[in-house]
This record gives structure tokens, C-alpha cells and sequence, in this order.
């Protein structure tokens, strides 16, 4: 029969027919089974099929109808997560609290150790996250009693927001749970609600590192079955349009959830919190939008390994900041991830001014007053205001070879003075402090509403200042495109641009600073091993110092104790000495006291194994001078160290506790500093006439001076003296340097020499394979000793008297005071091996070998 019934049918066999059609075949078989009893055989076929069919059919629409429910709520269940996750992130999320041991599965009751996800409690934290009351829930503390809600948790404040790990667990065992609840809850009154944010594995961690750099977006973190979910519900949802079109739609749909997870993944595994001063959303750091205004908070809202980003512009910067309490170890913070590609911060204070008549001006000041200044603004390359001309060929060449641009350098200016004492009538580009009250005189007689515009002062604050509470921040690494501008302090201790109190293993990179204070970057407290400074530039620093501590890199350490082996190192660092300006654009104070970077301890102790290295010092003073017609009197440093003790082995450059390489030192006021093991170095002195030693070491009875020079070049320009001391070591020492002096004028005060010895307690120069060439006048030596201390040793040197003009005539080659001129017998100036060429022997003690053209 079923043949005869497919020729009915034709090819498509029954199971393929639609329901409709085959009630009508069996309403047909019936009416030839009235009337033909031959074909009952085949009505009874077709009846049964049709039977079987619809109760296929009805299975089938049930079948369907609970997937279709269980997908629904598969896709609510999704939603809520992410709509609970982002609602989290819109109060704002806190860091990780301290983990717990186990997350409950389902309701549980709040008393006695008991088996919760696979693990048994034994006086354990347990994340209570889903019971039947939600008021129940919260963070506990288990026990054979009743339970107790964890201290550091047990309050509304400390549970919004609050996130934590759960340790194990067969379900939720690597998981970070977080509280949903947008305001606080009142404990044991309102509902208390957490979400899971994400599995805390590898896999995890490895996208959240990748979507840090911003690269790529996370993979979806949907599961299998609720991919397949969304793409039949949107094939089901889509009434036209082709596969292709359809699959677009699908793909955009997951690109969005894709998205929405890894905002969350990324806020809920705390790697990124944003802060921009122009931020206007929720101000929680989860994005540029919802940035924190401030850096102290995003410095709050950091967890350990994590990193902010900043973002802000020289007309909109951050406020300075103190960053203290209990800041994270392993962190980043990156200045040049926003859309600036920068981060300024700036100490400019401005105010609400009063105008007392006769051209003075008051406000109340914001803590103590450090600079006030008027018309604040920055001169062009050539120097036209100021005569800091960046354009000239030494210039050029030099900041184009540590990669330096000439519109980072320019000078600033615009500082008024500060009167001796405190007066009301400051005289005229003056300020005073007194009475609480700060007063300006600005130049010019601007009326007040030119004065506000144009106005501002500076406290004795840091552009930002790091301090853990109680203890050592570790690894806190700060680069990007940082700059930290106008915080002048003279205050000891203050100013910096930078400042890391008890650092270890930080580094410091990319900051520019202007018009800086006391330091501009700096390690400080008990900072005692690993730190880094790299690629910074600082300029303009510091208002006045006869001091000579005033450095703007620093290491120090405030132990009491040596310190052998800190391991500190200074790399690319470039210092531009300009003092700070007046509006005028000539300088504020006359005497100055900076060098590029210095290394100390408290006390006697010493502090080894720092490296200063390919580090650059350009002084302007010379320009300054020339520009303004003024005298400064400067004792600019090099590279310098204070310490006390260490062996300080001639011949063995080991045991030199500090060592610049590769560094560069010109202008009219750097001089090499004592302490300090130079390589490889170059030093373009150009002199300051009576007042121009390239190195003076320090009259004090008290201390003994050491420095040691090789492979080095070193060429001075009109100087007095070169290097001179009454408490020379024994270990000053030059090894194959290249060595121009010139000092061509005279002084009746003085008889100018390249290398002078005077005190009966000196030690000994000792010069090996260097070339010395000598430029001298009528009345100076190019070699000088004076009492029973001193004496110079020569060996291998190339000693040579350079004509420059008549000035040749009468010059002496050495010198030693007898007492006829006011010394003692001297100790002798021993020349081996060496050969000196022109000018004259006067009191030449050299015993042989000796050669002299």
C-alpha cells in the first residue's frame, strides 16, 4: 500500500508533508475505505502516520518553546550581570579588600564551621553574597557560633563598592566578587547586593594586560551555549536581510557585549585608573570620561600592580599634590596616555586682589609665600628678553646630541622680587609678606583688573611628593611626558618637582622641570638602594644659594649607617643653569649655588655605588651677565658627593663610591666636584677672570678632599686657577686627559696657576699620560706649590707653553713659594718621563729624568 500511496503523493515521501496536508489524505483514505474495502490497508497507513506526525509536531513546539525560555534566560541572566557589574562601576570602585576564603552558593545559615562550596570552614572569611535575605549578606568571619561580620567590612561605607577575591571553591574559587549597592547600606536594615565581575586566571590576567596597552580589545567572555544563544535569538529577531547582513548584525551585537566586559574585567582586575583635571563624568577613574580630577585620588584608588594615567595641559593643569598614606607597591603611573599625550602640573597659584593704591596690590595667601611673580611668560629661543640664546652652534649642537628640543629649554621670566623685611609698601617689581596678607608692587602701575589676569604666586609646596605611611614604597615607575612647573621654594626641603620619601627600586623618567625649588627630583628619607632618574630635564632652579646643595637630582639618605652598595644610578639627565628671572628678564639673585646632581647620607657615613652617567650641564651665566650687565657670582658644581671616609685607591677605580661617565659640563660656572670618580668626561670651562677657579677644594681643616679624572677632556677659558686646595688627598688624580688652561690677564692679588697645592697639610697631584697644553700670562704659572704639603708627580706627560701673543714672555712652567714671597720650603714637583715645552724655569725643582725644549 505505501507504494501505491507515494504514487499519490508523488516523490516526497509523507514525513515531509505538512500537517494540513495529510489530515486531507486521511479524510481521503477514509472515503475510500467506505467504498473500497480493497485499499483499507492504505487509509489505516495514512491514519497512523498522520497520528505519529502530530504528536511529533506537538513535542517538537514544546521542545521549543523551553529552549526558547531557557535561552531568555540565559540572555537576562547576562544582562543583569552586566548591568550590576556597570553600576558598580558607576559609584565608583574601591581596591581589592583583603580576600576570603570561600563564596557561598546559596543560602546559608549564619552560624557554625560547615562545608560551603566543596571546603570546610575552619575560622574562615566567607563571602555571604546570595542568601534568602539579602540583608544578611556581607563578608563574615566563621566560627562555632554565630558568625561576625568582618571589621574592615562591617559598616555601609567600607561595604559600597568594596571588592574581593575569593580564594577557593569549586564555582566561585578564583573569582572577584563586588558590591552593586549605589549608596550605603544600612547594615542589617537595607539589602546588601554583590555581582560576580570575573575569573581571576592567567588567561584573564593575560587580556587585561594586552587591553592595557590598548592594542586590542578582550576576547569574549561569554560562554559557548550563550554565544549560540544571541546568535539564534538575533537570527530568530532579524525578518529580512541576507546570511551576510545577519551575521554583521550578530557580529556588531558581541562587539558591543565584548566591550561592556571589558570595561568591567579591566575596573574589576584594578590595572588602570584615569585622572584628568578637566574631567567632567562620575569623577570614579574608571575612564578618561569618568576620570578623577585629582592625582591624590587616583593614588588612592590604585591596587598593587595596577597604573594611572594622566592627562592634562599647560592651560589646564593638575594642582600639586602630597601623595601619602598607604600607596601600593608595583604600580605605574603613565603621563601621556590621554588625548594631550601629556601631563602638566603646575604650582601657579592665583587669587582674589585688592587694590591698596600707589601701585600695591594685596591678597591672602594659601600657605607660605615662596615667589610671586607678574606676567609670567616664556622668552623665545633666541633669548631676546633674557639673552638665553638656545640658537647658538655650541647650544644647538649640544641639546641636539642628548635628543633635546630647543622649545623645552626656553627661559621663563616675570618673578618679582622679595623685599629684606616685611612691609605693606613693597617697592615697586617687589612683594612682601606681612600681617597675613602678601603684597605686590607689579612694574608698570597696572590697574587691578590687569593685576588679576596677570598676578600669581607660588607656596612652599612639591609638584608631587611620595610618601608610604610607616614604611618603604617599592617600584613605583613614573614615565610618559611628565612636566612640573613654577614651584621655586628656597626652603630647605621643599620645591621639588619630584619628590619619592623612603623609595626603593622606583624610577623617574621623562620629567621636565621649570623653575623648580630646593631639588627638583629627588629620593630622599630612607631611599637607600635602587633607585633611577632617566631622561629628565630640569632648568631655572632654585631662587638663590650660596650654599652650593641646591642640586636638582639628588640622592640622599637619612640612615645612620654606611651604605656601600645603593646601587643608584642618574642616566641622561640634563640640567640647564638658569637662575630664576625678573620681569626684566635679568636674574633675581646674583649668587648661586646648583650643579647637576649630588649623593649623601646623614651623618658620617658613606653612600656608594651610585652612577651618574651621559649626563649634560650648560650654564648661562655668561650670557645673563653680558645681557643685563650684572656680576654673578657662582660655584656651580658638576657632578658631586659628600661623604666621609672610603679608601679612595689612586689606581683603583672600585673603590670610588660615585662615578659620572660620559657626562658634559660648560658654561662660566662648573667646576668638577670632589669624591667623585669621572670617566670619560668633558668639561668647557669658560672663565670668570679673579673670580674664575675651575675648582676650588674647600679651605676646611676639617675634611679631606679626593677626585679622580680619566680619559676625560678638559679646556678652561680666562680662568685664575685651575685646580687648587689647602686639604688636597692624596688621591687627585688626572690618568690620559686632554687639558687646555688659559689664563692670560693678571691679578695683583693673585698668581694664577693651572695646579696649585698650599697647604703644609695637601697631599699629592698625580698627572699620568696627559697632555697638558698651557696658555699663561706674564705674571702666572702654569704649576704651583706653597708649603711643605702639596708636591706634584708628572709621569708620561706631555707638558706644553702655547704662545698667544707676547704673553709667552716671562712665564714660569712651575713655581714653588719660597720665603721670600710668604711660604716654606715646599715638597718637591717631580716630572718622569715627561717632556715641557716653552716658557721659563723659574724655581723649577724636577729631579731626573726631565726633559725640557
Amino acid at each position: 500500500m505505501s507504494s501505491a500511496l507515494d504514487d499519490v503523493l508523488g516523490s516526497k515521501a509523507v514525513d515531509g508533508i505538512p500537517l494540513t496536508r495529510r489530515t486531507v489524505i486521511a479524510d481521503l483514505a477514509s472515503q475510500i475505505l467506505a467504498s473500497e474495502p480493497a485499499v483499507g490497508a492504505f487509509a489505516a497507513e495514512a491514519n497512523a502516520r498522520a497520528t505519529a506526525d502530530t504528536a511529533e509536531a506537538v513535542a517538537r513546539q514544546a521542545a521549543d518553546t523551553a529552549e526558547a525560555a531557557g535561552r531568555q534566560a540565559a540572555d537576562t541572566a547576562l544582562d543583569t550581570r552586566l548591568t550590576a557589574a556597570e553600576g558598580a562601576l558607576a559609584v565608583g570602585l574601591k581596591p581589592v579588600s583583603a580576600s576570603v576564603l570561600v563564596a557561598t552558593t546559596g543560602n546559608v545559615v549564619l552560624t557554625g564551621e560547615q562545608v560551603i562550596d566543596g571546603t570546610l570552614t575552619a575560622v574562615s572569611d566567607v563571602a555571604v553574597w546570595n542568601n534568602a535575605d539579602p540583608r544578611q549578606n556581607g563578608v563574615y568571619t566563621t566560627g562555632p557560633g554565630a558568625w561576625t561580620r568582618r571589621a574592615d567590612l562591617d559598616t555601609g561605607a567600607e561595604l559600597l563598592s568594596s571588592r574581593f577575591l575569593v580564594r577557593q571553591g569549586t564555582i566561585y574559587g578564583g573569582y572577584i566578587l563586588a558590591n552593586t549597592n549605589t549608596t550605603a547600606p544600612l547594615v542589617g536594615t537595607d539589602n546588601i547586593t554583590f555581582t560576580e565581575f570575573l575569573k581571576a586566571d592567567p588567561s584573564v590576567n593575560a587580556e587585561i594586560a594586552t587591553a592595557r596597552d590598548g592594542t586590542t580589545v578582550l576576547n569574549t567572555r561569554l560562554t559557548t551555549r550563550e554565544k549560540i544563544a544571541l546568535r539564534r535569538d538575533q537570527a530568530v529577531s532579524s525578518a529580512a536581510g541576507s546570511v551576510a547582513t545577519k551575521e554583521a548584525t550578530l557580529d556588531a551585537l558581541l562587539a558591543s557585549v565584548n566591550v561592556r566586559l571589558s570595561r568591567i574585567d579591566a575596573a574589576a582586575a584594578g590595572p588602570i585608573v584615569y585622572a584628568d583635571p578637566s574631567a567632567v563624568g562620575l569623577g570614579n577613574g574608571s575612564s578618561w570620561a569618568n576620570a578623577y580630577t585629582t592625582l591624590a585620588a587616583a593614588f588612592a584608588a590604585v591596587v598593587a600592580g595596577g597604573s594611572v594615567y594622566s592627562n592634562s595641559t599647560q592651560a589646564t593643569p593638575f594642582p600639586t599634590a602630597n601623595i601619602t598614606g598607604a600607596i601600593p607597591n608595583n604600580i605605574e603611573w603613565v603621563t601621556n596616555k590621554g588625548a594631550a599625550g601629556e601631563t602638566w602640573i603646575s604650582g601657579k597659584l592665583t587669587a582674589v586682589w585688592t587694590d591698596m593704591g600707589a601701585g600695591i596690590f594685596r591678597c591672602v595667601p594659601v600657605g607660605t609665600v615662596a615667589a610671586a611673580a607678574y606676567d609670567l611668560k616664556a622668552d623665545d629661543s633666541a633669548g631676546t628678553v633674557t639673552g638665553i640664546n638656545l640658537t647658538t652652534a655650541a647650544n644647538v649642537a649640544d641639546l641636539a646630541e642628548w635628543g633635546i628640543a630647543a622649545a623645552d629649554c626656553v627661559a621663563w621670566y616675570g618673578l618679582l622680587e622679595k623685599e629684606a623685611v616685611g612691609t605693606a609698601t613693597p617697592a615697586e617689581g617687589k612683594w612682601s609678606v606681612t600681617g597675613g596678607f602678601l603684597y605686590i608692587n607689579p612694574p608698570g602701575a597696572p590697574v587691578l583688573a590687569t593685576v588679576q589676569t596677570l598676578a600669581c604666586y607660588a607656596n612652599t609646596t612639591d609638584g608631587v611628593a611620595f610618601t608610604k605611611t610607616g614604611t618603604v614604597h617599592e617600584h613605583l615607575h613614573i614615565h610618559g611626558d611628565l612636566t612640573v612647573f613654577f614651584t621655586p621654594s628656597a626652603t630647605a626641603g621643599t620645591g621639588y618637582s619630584v619628590k619619592h620619601n623612603n623609595a626603593k627600586g622606583c624610577v623617574v623618567e621623562n620629567v621636565r622641570s621649570i623653575m623648580c625649588g630646593y631639588h627638583a627630583i629627588g629620593f630622599i628619607g630612607t631611599s637607600e638602594e635602587g633607585n633611577v632618574m632617566r631622561d629628565c630635564l630640569t632648568t631655572q632652579h632654585a631662587p638663590d644659594s650660596a650654599t652650593g646643595v641646591m642640586n636638582p637630582y639628588v640622592f640622599y639618605c637619612d640612615l645612620t649607617r654606611d651604605i656601600p652598595d645603593a646601587g643608584h644610578k642618574g642616566d641622561n639627565l640634563v640640567f640647564l643653569g638658569v637662575p630664576l628671572l625678573k620681569t626684566s628678564g635679568a636674574p633675581l639673585a646674583l649668587t648661586l649655588g646648583p650643579g647637576l646632581g649630588y649623593s649623601h647620607t646623614a651623618g658620617a657615613h658613606i653612600m656608594g655605588g651610585i652612577i651618574w652617567s651621559r649626563c649634560l650641564q650648560i650654564d648661562f651665566l655668561a650670557e645673563l651677565a653680558a645681557k643685563h650687565a650684572v656680576v654673578i657670582t657662582s660655584q656651580y658644581k658638576f657632578i658631586a658627593s659628600a661623604l666621609s671616609g672610603g679608601t679612595f685607591e689612586r689606581f683603583d677605580e672600585k673603590t670610588w663610591p660615585v662615578k659620572a661617565i660620559g657626562c658634559k659640563a660648560r658654561g662660566r660656572g662648573a667646576w668638577f666636584q670632589q669624591e667623585v670618580d669621572y670617566y670619560d668626561c668633558r668639561m668647557t670651562r669658560d672663565g670668570y677672570g679673579a673670580q674664575g677657579d675651575l675648582l676650588v677644594l674647600m679651605n676646611s681643616s676639617a675634611e679631606v678632599w679626593h677626585f679622580r679624572i680619566s680619559d676625560s677632556k678638559i679646556w678652561t677659558g680666562e680662568c685664575r686657577r685651575g685646580w687648587s686646595g689647602t686639604q688636597v688627598g692624596e688621591t687627585v688624580s688626572f690618568f690620559g686627559c686632554q687639558i687646555l688652561f688659559q689664563a692670560t690677564g693678571s691679578n695683583a692679588a693673585f698668581n694664577p696657576a693651572f695646579l696649585e697645592t698650599l697647604a703644609a697639610s695637601a697631599g699629592q697631584f698625580y698627572i699620568e699620560r696627559c697632555v697638558i697644553d698651557g696658555i699663561v700670562g706674564n705674571t702666572m704659572s702654569l704649576f704651583q706649590g706653597d708649603g711643605t704639603g702639596g708636591g706634584t708627580l708628572y709621569e708620561l706627560c706631555n707638558v706644553n707653553m702655547l704662545s698667544k701673543g707676547d704673553n709667552i714672555v716671562g712665564s714660569r712652567i712651575t713655581e714653588a713659594f719660597d720665603s721670600s714671597n710668604g711660604g716654606v720650603a715646599p715638597k718637591p714637583m717631580s716630572y718622569w718621563t715627561s717632556t715641557i715645552n716653552g716658557g721659563s724655569t723659574d724655581w723649577l725643582s724636577a729631579p731626573s729624568p726631565l726633559s725640557i725644549a
